[in-house]
């Protein structure tokens, strides 16, 4: 479990390490928090990680359990968002949401 004031930096680095494995298995570059025009009008909505052709767009989700061992009902909305804003881009683009895995000692 992490601080709440260590969530941002280990959020980060879950992200540029999912950003290099698609590099690597994608064989492309992907670019960090790119924003790419959506809905209508068209807004700029940044995205965690996108491929240099633009054909491939990832959301990284980084959740840890409560204290008690509850699930973060809170953070679960912003992956409702995720899902959302993806919802968006264009039908030929490949969408992928990565989560972290998270254990609890109170929970198999």
């Amino acid at each position: 479990m992490n601080k709440n004031s260590e969530n941002p930096k280990v959020g980060r680095l879950f992200q540029e390490y999912v950003c290099k494995m698609m590099s690597h298995h994608f064989k492309q570059h992907f670019d960090l928090e790119l924003p790419i025009p959506i809905g209508k009008p068209a807004k700029n909505h940044k995205f965690d990680c996108v491929s240099e052709d633009k054909k491939i767009v990832v959301e990284c989700k980084c959740y840890t359990w409560t204290e008690t061992g509850n699930s973060p009902s809170a953070k679960l909305g912003a992956l409702n968002e995720a899902v959302f804003y993806m919802s968006y881009l264009p039908d030929d683009t490949k969408k992928i949401i990565v989560i972290k895995k998270s254990r609890h000692p109170k929970k198999d």
